[in-house]
C-alpha cells in the first residue's frame, strides 16, 4: 500500500475536512500569527481568525482589520506571544474592547522563546473588570463601529463632516465611538485608547451627529485602581458596577461643536453620550 505524506496547505485542507465532516458548525479559527487579516477566514472558509501574533498592530491596522471581519461575519481574537511592557499589553486590551474584539487574558500564556507568562493580576485584571462593568451596563453587547477620530485613525464615512475630533494630550489618543443600530435612543459609547504618554486632552463631537433634536449628557468610565479585596467581593456578588468609576463631564459649545475635556487615560476610558434627562 502507497502511503501519500500531505504538506503545506494539503494538510491544512485535510484536516479543516474532516472537522467540518466530523461536527457540522462547529466553529472553528484560522492562526496566523503574522497578520490580524481576513485571508485565512476566506481561503479555508473557518469562523474567526486567532492570532498568536508577533507583532504589535496600531490602530488603524486594528480597526481596519476589525472592519474587514465584520463584514464576513467573523470575528478576531489575539493572543500576543512576543515579549512586550506591561504599558503595552495594557494599551492591546483597550484597543480590543474599543474594535469589537479580545485580547487573551495573560494567565499561563505561551510567549515565544521565553517561559509561560503568568501575569501579576494587578497589572491587568483593573482592564478585564473594566470590561465585565461595561458589558453588565449593556455598553458592550450589540454595539457596532460607528466612527473614529484621533490619533492613527481617518474617518471617511461622513465626507467633510466627521462627527469626532481629539485634540491636545499626548497628540496619541485614538476615539472608537460605537452605536446601536437602529435603536437611535440608545446611548452612544466613545472609547478612548491612550496611545502615548497619558495626557489630559480634548475630545469634540459634532452637535449634529449626537441626538441633534436634544440636548445630551457626557459622563466618562474609567477603571479604578486595582484592588484584589474588592475584586473578589464582585466576584461573589456578580454586580460588577464597583469596576467602573463614572464622572459627569461639562460640555462647552463652540458652533457646530460640544467640546468636552477628558484626563490623563491609563490607557483607557469610555465616553457615554445620552439624551439628557434634564
Amino acid at each position: 500500500m502507497e502511503t501519500q505524506l500531505l504538506r503545506g496547505t494539503a494538510v491544512r485542507d485535510a484536516v479543516l475536512a474532516e472537522l467540518k465532516a466530523y461536527k457540522p458548525g462547529f466553529t472553528i479559527a484560522g492562526n496566523c500569527g503574522h497578520n490580524i487579516g481576513t485571508d485565512y477566514v476566506k481561503r479555508y472558509e473557518v469562523d474567526f481568525h486567532y492570532s498568536d501574533n508577533n507583532f504589535i498592530p496600531d490602530p488603524s491596522r486594528w480597526w481596519n482589520a476589525s472592519k474587514a471581519h465584520r463584514a464576513l461575519g467573523s470575528a478576531l481574537l489575539l493572543h500576543p506571544n512576543v515579549h512586550m511592557s506591561k504599558d503595552v499589553r495594557r494599551k492591546l486590551i483597550a484597543l480590543g474592547y474599543a474594535n469589537g474584539a479580545h485580547v487573551i487574558t495573560p494567565w499561563d500564556e505561551y510567549i515565544h522563546g521565553k517561559a509561560r507568562l503568568f501575569a501579576d493580576p494587578a497589572d491587568f485584571a483593573d482592564l478585564y473588570g473594566f470590561a465585565r462593568a461595561l458589558g453588565q451596563q449593556g455598553y458592550l453587547n450589540g454595539y457596532e463601529d460607528a466612527a473614529v477620530g484621533g490619533y492613527d485613525l481617518k474617518e471617511t464615512r461622513y465626507g467633510n463632516m466627521p462627527p469626532i475630533a481629539v485634540s491636545g494630550g499626548s497628540g496619541k489618543l485614538s476615539a472608537f465611538a460605537r452605536a446601536k443600530p437602529g435603536q437611535t435612543g440608545a446611548p452612544l459609547v466613545i472609547h478612548l485608547a491612550e496611545w502615548g504618554k497619558p495626557a489630559p486632552a480634548k475630545v469634540r463631537l459634532r452637535s449634529s451627529g449626537f441626538f441633534a433634536d436634544s440636548a445630551i449628557t457626557v459622563s466618562l468610565q474609567v477603571p479604578p485602581e486595582y484592588e484584589a479585596g474588592t475584586h473578589e467581593k464582585v466576584e461573589e456578588s456578580k454586580d460588577y458596577s464597583p469596576l467602573s468609576s463614572e464622572t459627569t463631564l461639562d460640555t462647552e459649545s463652540e458652533g457646530d461643536w460640544l467640546t468636552v475635556g477628558v484626563p490623563a487615560l491609563r490607557p483607557w476610558g469610555v465616553l457615554v453620550v445620552s439624551r439628557s434627562t434634564e
